[in-house]
């Protein structure tokens, strides 16, 4: 598998946690919760939470999902015990749901054993801060893990271990007790938790842009993206037939995904992101196959979390990335599909198609009013080994008026044939008559009139075949 990798790795929690799968751990690391007391009304209650690694896998990042009694305490904060690249928590003001406190942290993403967290180094990794509501009763009250929130799975209690390898499961979990007890003490600014509403519903559209391409060469599929709100960054899963297409071009040192989306952010530089993550896989170790188990291309993008002034905006298409392939020589002729498909390995999970949005994460096979737009490439055979730009019969490389002129004294005034008979014929029926130069003309003067692929401003290949030939175009090399 390749990579590529640019950006700040201080945002990529927002995308694991979203996206945690499970996986089968090397070494079962312990989850604990510890045994606290504390009076009605305290101001202040903290729990530790401990994370113990197996000796032969230290924990490169976990993720807990914890739950108490809203009846009896509010979460206010969560303090790291320990340094992490990545460290983040939300409490139910965040995400809606009273009596869960969710917790993440990642220690490497750079495979160094050095800095992730080791049996020896295990122990309290983060302070669970509460406060103990004045009306709670006296008594002992358990605070536990879930394996998952209450809403879903977005959020999930795992942890990341590493042998030479990323592996993601369910750690062992131990629940610590909160025990309340003795006169209370002065009322404090503790407030209950109440349910949050939940956000609007995302809707978008993730879509791959097919058309034809030639055996050989390179094909570019664009990736466009729209919402109904801000996004502030997405992720995504793309399939392929790796016996039709490889990802990249490796000959001319292409890499399969080109980030487009700059332009797209208000960003006076045009190079704003956060975090940058593209993956892929060229393998066909099982021809036939389908699915992303190989051949698949992955990434991720966050343009901005902190100050949400960089985004794309809602309602427009928008092209975000570009995605390279070579066509294989022997590719069969007629379509072939790139297509959305969840799923494709990314770091130690399973990569979702998803986008961030006015604080949210949108899965768009989730919503109803939200599409996928799957590519269908057509695999053409011979083609042209030379590029031009139709309609170009003066081989300036622009197609204007001059150029009609000048098929028009081919034609009629014996002047020499064109040095580019492909260029000339701008109506790509294989021949050159009078019909090439008034197609011209009217594409000139009221653009009324289309120029076949490849122009009337982008070098490429003719795509269809004929006759006709091209000594030389130096406009496009």
């Amino acid at each position: 598998m390749d990579r590529w990798v640019s950006g700040s790795r201080t945002l990529v929690a927002a995308l694991v946690v979203a996206s945690f799968l499970s996986a089968p751990l090397v070494g079962e690391p312990v989850f604990r919760l510890g045994t606290v007391s504390a009076r009605a009304g305290a101001a202040e209650l903290t729990v530790p939470l401990e994370v113990i690694p197996e000796e032969a896998a230290p924990v490169a990042g976990w993720s807990a999902v914890v739950s108490y009694d809203p009846a009896v305490m509010s979460a206010v904060a969560v303090e790291k015990a320990r340094p992490a690249d990545v460290f983040g928590f939300r409490t139910p003001e965040r995400h809606g749901m009273p009596g869960i406190l969710i917790v993440w942290a990642l220690y490497s993403l750079a495979d160094d054993p050095e800095r992730m967290l080791s049996a020896e180094a295990g122990g309290v990794v983060a302070n669970l801060r509460f406060c103990v509501l004045e009306s709670a009763k006296t008594g002992t009250y358990p605070i536990t893990f879930l394996l998952q929130s209450p809403q879903g799975d977005r959020y999930r209690t795992l942890a990341t271990s590493f042998e030479g390898g990323y592996a993601t499961g369910v750690p062992d979990v131990e629940a610590g007790v909160v025990a309340i007890g003795g006169d209370a003490a002065p009322a404090g600014p503790c407030v209950p938790e109440a349910p949050v509403p939940p956000p609007p519903a995302l809707n978008g559209t993730f879509e791959l842009v097919g058309g034809s391409a030639v055996r050989g060469l390179p094909a570019t599929v664009p990736f466009t993206l729209s919402a109904d709100q801000d996004v502030i960054g997405f992720s995504f899963s793309v399939d392929f037939d790796e016996e039709v297409l490889e990802a990249g071009v490796a000959a001319q040192g292409a890499a399969p995904v080109q980030p487009v989306y700059m332009g797209h952010l208000g960003d006076p530089d045009g190079s704003r992101h956060e975090y940058e993550h593209f993956e892929w896989n060229n393998s066909n170790e099982t021809p036939g196959s389908a699915g992303v188990d190989e051949g698949f291309v992955t990434g991720a993008v966050v343009f901005d979390l902190e100050s949400r002034s960089f985004f794309l905006p809602p309602g427009e298409d928008h092209e975000v990335l570009r995605l390279i392939f070579y066509v294989k020589p022997k590719a069969p002729l007629g379509p072939t599909e790139v297509r959305f498909e969840d799923g494709a390995p990314f770091l130690s999970i399973t990569q979702k198609n998803a986008f961030l949005a006015a604080g949210s994460t949108g899965y768009p096979e989730f919503v109803s009013a939200t599409v996928f737009i799957h590519a269908r490439l057509n695999i053409i055979g011979d083609v042209s080994p030379f590029r031009f730009i139709r309609g170009d019969s003066n081989l300036d490389g622009k197609v204007d008026i001059a150029d009609s002129v000048r098929t028009f004294m081919f034609l009629f005034l014996g002047a020499e044939a064109p040095g580019c008979l492909e260029a000339a014929d701008a109506t790509d029926d294989g021949t050159l008559d009078i019909s090439d130069g008034i197609r011209i003309l009217s594409y000139a003067f009221t653009s009324s009139a289309g120029i076949p692929h490849p122009g009337p401003r982008d070098c490429g290949h003719d795509l269809t075949a004929d006759e006709l030939g091209c000594r030389a175009y130096p406009a496009c090399p």
